[in-house]
């Protein structure tokens, strides 16, 4: 059975989950600081901002926003990073992760803050802590720090994300007090067993639900138009003006036509692999891709192909 084409979608929140294989618990202790360090730096270069993070025995979420680049090219660098340390630290052979990391759009500020508190909860409901600060792998910490954080909560846009739990001020202190409202509320609300097996994004009781009407402000500025704005800039852009605009980017040395007709060293070939799959992100068919580089089509379906196979490891 074919898999599914992840969801492009720069500018917008994502809530990913990724497991190990059989649910081996991998991720001891001594390790979960580097496992967390390795998805921040595997972010910072594709633009992708983490809001937060949670690293578990056998598993990770995290929430982000999505940079220029697509999902594959972060999670692939984060998740073979890992699995390369799993193996060498547990002298084990093969994969490290079980099946296809999990990744959903959060389509709404609500979704989005949702998943926050699912990620920051995730460590009480394992019941591998009492209180969501007691767990030193998780980015609640960042939300409203008493303790010295982790080097890699550094690299989190805390700042960000705390802004899409604003209600009538802007102000730190404001934003981490209604955080701490809005989380408590679905703490209460699992205590009580009110009905539904996750956090649900249109509870029953919504008249109680705490508000966040900045936070809505903020997302409605920050993200409700970055999918559009990314589908009427690609209907603008000729493929070939986005082939320079990325290769600007990727390296400001090398031009189209250097690409085209410079032989295939080692260098250009990784070159044009990652404009490959940059020009692929920004959904241009896989035909007018390999007319405009002038590559054989299978060469653009081979990079298509490790994309949405972002973290098989030998």
């Amino acid at each position: 059975m074919p898999r599914a084409i992840r969801c492009n979608a720069p500018g917008h929140g994502h809530h990913i989950t990724a497991r190990t294989s059989q649910g081996i618990a991998w991720f001891v202790p001594e390790l979960r600081d580097k496992v967390a360090e390795m998805i921040c730096e595997a972010a910072a270069p594709c633009g992708t901002k983490v809001l937060a993070l949670a690293v578990m025995s056998n598993h990770f979420h995290m929430v982000i926003r999505q940079g220029t680049y697509p999902l594959g090219w972060m999670m692939q660098r984060a998740m073979q990073r890992i699995a390369h340390l799993m193996q060498k630290e547990h002298d084990v052979e093969g994969h490290v992760f079980g099946r296809r990391y999990w990744s959903s759009v959060c389509a709404g500020p609500d979704y989005l803050r949702q998943a926050i508190i699912y990620t920051h909860l995730n460590p009480t409901e394992a019941q591998l802590c009492e209180e969501p600060h007691q767990y030193r792998w998780s980015s609640h910490s960042a939300f409203g720090a008493t303790q010295p954080l982790p080097p890699w909560a550094e690299q989190l846009a805390a700042r960000e994300a705390k802004l899409l739990f604003a209600n009538d001020s802007l102000h730190d202190d404001d934003v981490v007090r209604n955080y701490m409202r809005i989380l408590r509320y679905w703490v209460e609300r699992r205590r009580d067993r009110v009905p539904g097996e996750r956090y649900l994004f249109e509870p029953p009781d919504r008249e109680a639900h705490p508000s966040a009407r900045l936070g809505d402000k903020y997302w409605a500025q920050t993200y409700s138009h970055a999918a559009v704005a990314e589908r009427v800039s690609l209907v603008q852009a000729d493929v070939r003006d986005r082939a320079i605009m990325v290769l600007r980017g990727l390296n400001p040395e090398v031009d189209i036509d250097m690409l085209r007709h410079m032989g295939n060293t080692r260098a250009l070939r990784a070159l044009r692999r990652n404009a490959i799959a940059a020009l692929i992100g920004y959904g241009y068919r896989h035909a007018a891709i390999a007319r405009c580089l002038r590559v054989s089509p299978s060469v653009v379906s081979d990079v298509a192909r490790t994309l949405i196979r972002p973290y098989q490891v030998a």
